[in-house]
């Protein structure tokens, strides 16, 4: 019934739009063109057209899913026939797909998925994205280099600060609802579970994906979980970070509380940090030490496949052989693999 109520408050709308505006051979949309993440991918999208880049509209949500479906009902009506959509919230895409569907229009989602029953039902509605749950499970293949099990149970690991053979963890979460941020959150912490760490979860903040709030989530970390001056207390040994701009904002604050250092390795850092993108900012932060690792959250070949369905698409192609769900495997990277 909310999205209902969404779509019913927009009926005026409708009568305001302009028929006199040409139909593209597709419009793009961004939940928030400042994110970092959707900024690259965006941006990977448009070269892949290069010469072969269309007359189209760029729209910015700026992270309101009410801009954003008044934005997507004037594409609809302008007669545009395909959407690259990065939803502001995920549980909107059901009465977005009935009104691109009712107007012979095609859908590829990105970045945030809709839920798979709303998509599953429709032949020209697609998901390309990240494998969410495989990123997590590389977040924590990172934490085990850094904690390898015979150490930590011998009580021998030197990231281990207190000793105790467990990891102290926190968590610096995207948002609530996004499928990226659940599954993340969930495997970097169960593949350890699986593989026989001892583990405490101190706390999981949320960020938001933005540095600002990766500062905030850390300020509240450390305030609770981290005692300079008692190393044998359970302080935050490990912070996991959906995306490198809140670790980017968590270690700035830690920096300005002189909790981190600026002239030390990682391995003399008293917290080790662990983000997701593998961002120009996140490679920056494991050259300095101040970061050991991420995951890359491959823009590349999100937008390669964006960009092949959309073409066949266009040109009216066979789109059998596409995947309706397209799930990209991530990759590690640390100091040694830059």
């Amino acid at each position: 019934m909310k999205n209902k109520r969404v779509w019913i408050g927009l009926l005026p709308f409708l009568a305001l739009v302009s028929c006199g505006t040409s139909a593209h051979k597709f419009d793009l949309f961004v939940y928030d063109d400042s994110d970092t993440f959707i900024t690259s991918l965006k941006g990977a999208i448009l070269t892949d057209f290069g010469a072969e880049l269309p007359t189209f509209t760029e729209n910015d949500a700026a992270r309101s899913q009410t801009t954003q479906n008044k934005q997507i009902l004037s594409s609809l009506e302008s007669g545009t026939k395909l959407l690259l959509v990065n939803l502001v919230d995920r549980l909107a895409a059901s009465a977005i797909i009935e009104k691109a569907d009712a107007a012979k229009a095609s859908i590829i989602f990105f970045n945030r998925e809709p839920l798979q029953s709303d998509l599953s039902t429709h032949t020209n509605m697609f998901y390309v994205g990240s494998n969410a749950s495989q990123a997590g499970k590389l977040q924590a293949e990172l934490a085990e280099q850094l904690f390898p099990l015979k150490e930590l149970n011998a009580k021998t690991c030197s990231f281990d600060k207190n000793g105790d053979g467990v990891i102290q963890i926190a968590i610096i979460k995207g948002e609530e609802g996004h499928q990226d941020t659940e599954l993340r959150t969930k495997w970097c912490t169960q593949k350890l579970k699986d593989d026989g760490y001892n583990i405490s979860i101190l706390t999981t903040e949320t960020g938001n994906w933005t540095t600002k709030g990766g500062e905030t989530a850390m300020k509240s970390i450390a305030s609770n979980y981290y005692d300079a001056t008692d190393s044998s207390k359970a302080n935050v040994e490990l912070v996991f970070s959906n995306n490198d701009d809140m670790a980017s904002g968590a270690i700035s604050y830690l920096q300005g509380e002189k909790i981190l250092k600026d002239d030390v390795t990682s391995d003399q850092q008293p917290i080790q940090f662990i983000g997701f993108d593998g961002t120009l900012t996140g490679r920056s932060l494991i050259t300095s030490g101040l970061m050991y690792g991420t995951v890359l959250n491959d823009a590349a070949t999100q937008a390669k496949d964006i960009y092949n369905l959309a073409s066949a698409i266009i040109s009216k192609s066979d789109i059998t052989s596409f995947s309706q769900f397209d799930y990209v495997d991530g990759k590690l990277i640390t100091k040694a693999l830059l």
